[in-house]
């Protein structure tokens, strides 16, 4: 099965890193990142911050950047203001006026070297929008199986 009735020609984009390794101090992405497995895995909801743009609707994707592993895509589900953000976020002050986008589980994992084979960011920093490579990654999207870790 495909995902070209889940994924618009005319979603964005957003990317996030995921760094290999906890954090000793400050805000860690990993560890966030893994509360949000524990939550889907106990059929809780999954969340993450928009970009500092604000920018996310409905039916965008958000793209889950492993380094040199893969990227998960997962569809954004609804746009919930700042004031919705999960408790254990509260150290991350920095992004406390970014609105918290909700996901569903991955639609799309997308290998590393089909991720470099489409052009798309080999360094991240920072959840921000993509704006360039963005129509190969939708076509790929849009035309390939939800799951393609075993390409």
């Amino acid at each position: 099965m495909n995902a070209s009735h889940l994924v618009s020609e005319s979603a964005r984009l957003v990317i996030t890193p995921i760094c290999k390794t906890y954090k000793s101090h400050g805000p860690c992405g990993r560890r966030d990142w893994d509360e949000q497995l524990v939550r889907e895995s106990g059929g809780e909801q999954m969340m993450w911050d928009d970009s500092k743009y604000n920018t996310a609707r409905v039916g965008d994707i958000l793209m889950v950047w492993h380094h040199e592993k893969n990227v998960t895509c997962h569809l954004i589900t609804s746009v919930r203001r700042s004031s919705d953000r999960l408790p254990s976020w509260s150290g991350n002050v920095g992004q406390s006026d970014r609105n918290v986008i909700e996901i569903d589980s991955a639609l799309a994992t997308i290998p590393w070297h089909l991720w470099k084979f489409l052009h798309g960011h080999l360094r991240c920093m920072g959840t921000s929008n993509i704006t360039t490579q963005r129509g190969n990654i939708i076509s790929f999207l849009r035309t390939s199986y939800y799951d393609t870790a075993s390409m």
